[in-house]
C-alpha cells in the first residue's frame, strides 16, 4: 500500500471517529409525584395536599360542631388548582 492511499485511509478513518452526530443522553423521567397523602387516623378520612400545605377530607362528611368539619374537599382543592 503506498504512503498517499495509507493516509487516505487514516483519514477517512479518524474523520468517523471524531463525528459529532451521537444523539444526546435522554433526559432523565421526572420522578412519582403524589399530591395527596393520606394522613394517619383510624378512617383515613383525611389526607394532606403536598401542592398547597393544606389538610383536607377525602370524602364528603359532616360531625356537628367538629372543628375539622369545615376543611375543604380534597377534591374541590385540586379543583382549584388544575
Amino acid at each position: 500500500m503506498n504512503k498517499a492511499a495509507f493516509t487516505l485511509m487514516m483519514a477517512l478513518i479518524l474523520q468517523g471517529c471524531t463525528n459529532s452526530s451521537q444523539t444526546p443522553a435522554p433526559a432523565p423521567l421526572p420522578q412519582p409525584y403524589q399530591r395527596f397523602v393520606p394522613v394517619a387516623t383510624s378512617d383515613r378520612d383525611f389526607a394532606l395536599d403536598t401542592k398547597t400545605g393544606q389538610l383536607c377530607k377525602t370524602w364528603s362528611w359532616t360531625i356537628a360542631d367538629a372543628p375539622l368539619s369545615s376543611l375543604p374537599l380534597c377534591s374541590d382543592l385540586y379543583d382549584q388548582t388544575n
